[in-house]
């Protein structure tokens, strides 16, 4: 078990995400965004992230603050989980404010162990301001080598996988889990403010943690992470100096095309969620191309 709510814990592992509302006080969200205000991240781009920053001070800082607070506040959500990862991240209200469609590292031994990402935004969301948007399902898709500069298998279908991702609307303080495999997306922030939010990956308290990071066209990096720290001592940009016990994993992954999602997809979209909307959606890609 996951989740001590088993609705909590079905709809995680079928559809891939759950939104809890109210789990962070109004006390706890203005602490978070007085922490923005007067920290020094070094970011000058329309999405600034604590895990982009070259400040390894501002990094550490941003794990030590959002730790315990999610340590505290996730206790009785999921059962004998850690934060291992912390971010901070702000969209400014401009045109480049965009994340672009990916699904986030593997840091467990997947799938049989699954590490969650524990978005929460700090202002109430909205499609407007670039909600966070969610492909349901693509949790169940199973390719597990993800990593640092490791580019994924659907690089091709970026608009396709944008068209069905989902809006994720919630308000300030309102919790979003969802498996790390997920494929997700946000738009530009087209409104007038900032839209700040944090994130912790979570993992339960014995798993393996490992990272995985490119190394040639045909091996990657298989990292175990043993340093609590680990995530906050290197930006999302650098270069992993060799680590005791790493080991090379052969990579041999080819894009996956339309035909191949097209079959990959229809195994796990349920007829009453988004199927009419997919295969709408899919025939009008089809006209397209």
């Amino acid at each position: 078990m996951i989740f001590f709510d088993e609705q909590q814990e079905n709809q995680f592992l079928d559809k891939g995400f759950v939104v809890i509302p109210s789990v962070l006080t109004i006390q706890t969200i203005n602490v978070l965004l007085d922490y923005h205000f007067s920290s020094n991240n070094q970011l000058h781009t329309g999405f600034k992230t604590s895990v982009w920053s070259d400040n390894k001070d501002y990094r550490k800082a941003t794990f030590d603050l959002l730790k315990p607070i999610y340590d505290e506040n996730l206790k009785d959500i999921l059962i004998d989980h850690e934060g291992i990862m912390g971010n901070y991240m702000i969209k400014e209200p401009q045109a480049g404010s965009f994340i672009d469609i990916h699904a986030d590292w593997c840091f467990t031994e997947e799938p049989e162990i699954k590490a969650i990402n524990a978005w929460i935004p700090l202002v109430d969301t909205s499609i407007e301001n670039g909600c966070l948007r969610i492909l349901p399902y693509s949790n169940q898709f199973n390719y597990h080598l993800r990593g640092r500069k490791i580019i994924h298998q659907f690089e091709e279908l970026k608009n396709l996988l944008e068209e069905l991702s989902e809006d994720i609307i919630v308000k300030a303080g309102d919790l979003v889990l969802f498996n790390v495999a997920c494929i997700h997306h946000s738009r530009d922030n087209l409104s007038l403010d900032k839209r700040p939010a944090v994130s912790m990956v979570m993992v339960p308290k014995k798993a393996k943690v490992i990272h995985y990071t490119s190394y040639d066209d045909t091996h990657i990096r298989k990292i175990p992470v043993n340093d609590p720290y680990f995530f906050s001592k290197y930006s999302a940009f650098d270069d992993i100096p060799t680590q005791p016990e790493e080991e090379l994993i052969p990579l041999r992954r080819k894009q996956l095309g339309e035909k191949e999602f097209n079959k990959l997809y229809s195994m796990y979209v349920k007829p009453n969620s988004l199927q009419t909307k997919w295969f709408k959606l899919l025939k009008k890609h089809k006209r397209i191309l």
